[in-house]
Formats: structure tokens, C-alpha cells, sequence
């Protein structure tokens, strides 16, 4: 990969004439057409010098003016996202399939940032999807070919494991604090788990039942447990690894819980993606879930959690809509705050979303191709009425 940068007065000269992103494409294809032409004059003319084909596009640099919200351009359009530190973002992306990494560093001078996008082709057709990370690795599933996939950032390698089940289209990713990865295998009612050391290893967790289950999303609580979404079947499983049994708990009468989240009670959270409706699990009630409606919203699709001082703090992003928003409720379950907006652009299509630690929340907005920071104040405080379900 081949690292432009700017000069000071390159990087500085666009701020005075915008306020958003001014970024600078720097990217170099050599057309395939082209490319046969050369390889046949080769083989009826003298050999001549090897024209230069770059192996990787170049980065994409830029600068910004800090603000509440600010979007990266993006060569792809990316799905969802993960955090290896507050200004170190990696996605997934398709068109052109790659693993993206964003880069957002200081300049020195007040409210002026520069990002820089790396990207790292993968298999065409591969359809990267999920992506986690962990100790220096970034974990993704690829739908498309049926693999795992994993980027070793120190030496920027990447190294892909089949799953044993074909046309299983590995969905959701969650790696756990020892380095085993679980995933979700959405096309053949299964929950997958890899291990490395000391060789790779595959277990699949087979899900008892005749009707599909569609498995999308998961997450892992501390106990060992995984929590996993079965939209078609309207419940959330979790299945007990030791043990290999799984247990269900159902969402009806609403319909298709695509997202969940554990709280630091090891609690699942779970967004209904038809019903407008973030619930969190109450064992014991009659409905097994606490309810809270979302209005505005058209279709809930990706959730982030983290617990705010003694408050749990709920992002989450509407794909359908092109909203994303905050759902903030106490330890006692009564609603603290519930905010939501459009994003800007004309269909973002926001995905994927990720909380981090210095008061920033990133978007992965699939339509406009872009990834989107904020930090507060946020949303502009538009706030709606709050519906508690029993």
C-alpha cells in the first residue's frame, strides 16, 4: 500500500472554504483492458519494462472540522463496525469487498482533524459482514465464500478458515476474552465456534429444531454463555457451551428481534426490528421482556450498550428510516432519556454503530458510504415520548 500524505498548507488551505469533510482521493486502478494489451504485445515484442500494478489501492487522506458530527467518505459502502481504540475504526465494506480501517488524528490546531482510510481488498464475492476485534486482531465473517476471516493488524496479514457446514452464510461475530470466536451460521441453524491453538478447530452447536431459525446476531456474557437473535422463529437462544443445550426465550407477539446487546448483568438486550421495540430480558414477567417503543423509527437494526454511571445506555440504528439514536434507562427501568434523528445524506441506510470510550459513537452509514462520528452533545436533543411496556 503506498502512503500519501499532505503538507501543512495542503491540509490547512480547505478549511477556511468548508466546514465539513474536504477529502482527497488518491487511488489508482489499472484498467483490465489495458493490462491485456500489454500482456499480448509482450509475448509478440521484445521484453520491455513491467509497468507498475499497484497490489492494494492507496490510503484516502483528508482533513476535518471537529464538530457534534462528522462523516468520513468511504471508497465502499460499509456495514457494520469496531473500535480498536476511540480514533482507530474498522469496518466491513462491500464494493469493493475489503476490511477499512479509519484513522482520525489531531492537527495542532483547534477543531481541525486529519483521517486517513486504509482498505484491504479481499476475495471478490466474499461479502464481509460482521466484525469484531480483540488483543490486535480483527475478526470478520464473509457470507459470500463461507469463511472466517481474521486481520492481524501488527503485520497486517490475513488469514481465512472455512466453515465446516457449506452455504451455512456466517453472520455475526463475537470473540471472547480468550480469543475463542463464536459466530452465527444464518442458513443452516447452527452456532459455529473457532478455535486456534493449538491447531484451528470448528464446533458447530446444532439448533434443535425443523423451521429455520435464521440466525443473525449474538453476543457473549461473562458467564460463557451465547446470546444469539432467531428472527424467523421470533425468539432469542442462548446456547450453554459445556453443556451444548440451548434455551428459548420468545419475543411474541412482536416479531423478528435482529440485534442484542449483554449488560454489565449479564442481561440481554434485543431490538425488534418490525415492531419499533428495544426490550430487555425480565425472567419472571409474563412477557419475559421489558418493553420500550421507539417512535420515528422504521426498522431497528443494530444495538450498542454501555453501562453510563449507573444508567444503561442503548445506541441504535434504524436502516430503513435512516435514523439513529439513544435510549438511556436506569437500573430501576424507568426511562432517563429517548432521542433519535435522520441522519444527513440522501438515503445512509446507517448499519452498524459502536460506543467508545472517550464519548464518541460511530455509524456505519451503508448507503452514502460513509462512516459517521459523533460525540456530545450528540443528537440535538429531540426528545419523544417515552412508551414503557410491561
Amino acid at each position: 500500500m503506498t502512503n500519501k500524505s499532505l503538507s501543512a498548507s495542503d491540509r490547512l488551505a480547505p478549511v477556511a472554504a468548508f466546514t465539513r469533510i474536504l477529502p482527497v482521493y488518491v487511488r489508482k486502478w489499472w484498467p483490465a483492458l489495458l493490462l491485456a494489451v500489454v500482456l499480448v504485445a509482450a509475448a509478440t515484442t521484445p521484453a520491455a519494462a513491467t509497468p507498475e500494478v499497484p497490489d492494494v489501492p492507496d490510503d484516502i487522506v483528508g482533513t476535518a472540522v471537529a464538530g457534534s458530527d462528522v462523516s468520513y467518505p468511504l471508497p465502499g459502502s460499509p456495514r457494520f463496525v469496531a473500535l480498536e481504540s476511540d480514533s482507530r475504526v474498522w469496518f466491513t465494506q462491500t464494493n469493493p469487498d475489503s476490511i477499512g480501517l479509519l484513522t482520525v488524528t489531531d492537527t495542532g490546531i483547534p477543531g481541525v482533524k486529519e483521517y486517513r482510510i486504509r482498505y484491504f481488498l479481499l476475495e471478490s464475492g466474499s461479502d464481509p459482514y460482521d466484525i469484531a476485534y480483540m488483543n490486535g486482531i480483527i475478526w470478520y465473517t464473509l457470507r459470500g465464500t463461507n469463511k472466517i476471516g481474521r486481520l492481524i493488524i501488527a503485520s497486517e496479514t490475513i488469514e481465512t478458515y472455512a466453515v465446516p457446514t457449506a452455504d451455512s452464510r456466517p453472520m455475526g461475530i463475537a470473540v471472547a476474552a480468550d480469543g475463542t470466536v463464536w459466530f452465527t451460521e444464518e442458513a443452516s441453524n447452527k452456532i459455529g465456534r473457532l478455535r486456534l491453538t493449538p491447531t484451528p478447530e470448528f464446533t458447530e452447536f446444532a439448533y434443535p429444531s425443523a423451521d429455520p431459525a435464521g440466525f443473525n446476531d449474538l453476543a457473549l456474557d461473562s458467564s460463557g454463555r451465547v446470546w444469539a437473535t432467531a428472527p424467523k422463529l421470533d425468539r432469542v437462544v442462548f446456547l450453554t457451551p459445556g453443556t451444548g443445550e440451548f434455551l428459548n426465550v420468545s419475543t411474541k407477539p412482536y416479531s423478528r428481534p435482529i440485534s442484542v446487546v449483554v449488560d454489565s448483568d449479564n442481561v440481554p438486550w434485543v431490538a425488534v426490528e418490525q415492531d419499533h421495540l428495544i426490550g430487555r430480558y425480565s425472567p419472571g414477567t409474563l412477557a419475559l421482556w421489558r418493553w420500550f417503543t421507539i417512535p420515528g423509527v422504521q426498522s431497528l437494526t443494530s444495538l450498542a450498550f454501555r453501562l453510563e454511571n449507573t444508567d444503561f445506555e442503548l445506541w441504535f440504528t434504524d436502516s430503513v428510516g435512516h435514523r439513529a439514536g439513544r435510549l438511556v434507562v436506569s437500573i430501576f427501568g424507568v426511562v432517563v432519556r429517548l432521542e433519535s434523528q435522520q441522519l444527513a445524506g440522501n438515503a445512509p441506510q446507517p448499519m452498524g454503530i459502536a460506543r467508545g470510550n472517550d464519548n464518541v459513537v460511530w455509524v456505519a452509514a451503508f448507503g452514502d458510504r460513509y462512516v459517521y462520528e459523533w460525540r456530545d452533545p450528540y443528537i440535538l436533543y429531540q426528545y419523544l415520548p417515552v412508551v414503557a411496556r410491561p
